[in-house]
């Protein structure tokens, strides 16, 4: 009997061991896929930015000035209305709504837009 009850604490202590390891890697790999998911999301993200502003620069050097106001305008009342959406919105605006209230209170309706707006139409925006 003595012998059948060290066995079976030998087995369940090995499981245990075995179950913790196990936890304490596919918990190391998830947090590493997650952030590569996140660098990735954010290059994304960048790019976008990049190649926007970089369409703006040309434009200003190629002396395009009003196709680079548009551009510009474009991008800023989309990216505006994605600002407002979060802070509408209990589960988002706790972290960035003071920070809104610094850099760009216009978001929360504490003062004018100061550039030229473009309101969605059809699905896009456009300075047609």
């Amino acid at each position: 009997m003595g012998k059948r009850v060290v066995w079976g604490i030998a087995l369940l202590a090995s499981h245990l061991l075995f179950f913790a390891g196990g936890s304490v890697l596919a918990r190391h790999g998830a947090l590493g896929d997650f952030v590569q998911q996140t660098k990735r999301a954010d290059a994304q993200v960048t790019l976008g930015h990049y190649s926007a502003y970089r369409d703006i620069a040309v434009e200003i050097t190629t002396k395009r000035y009003d196709r680079a106001k548009c551009n510009a305008e474009l991008m800023a009342s989309s990216m505006l209305d994605d600002v407002k959406a979060c802070v509408g919105n209990p589960n988002c605006k706790g972290a960035l709504e003071e920070h809104v209230r610094k850099v760009a209170p216009e978001a929360l309706g504490q003062s004018p837009v100061p550039f030229g707006y473009i309101a969605m139409k059809g699905g896009g925006r456009s300075c047609n």
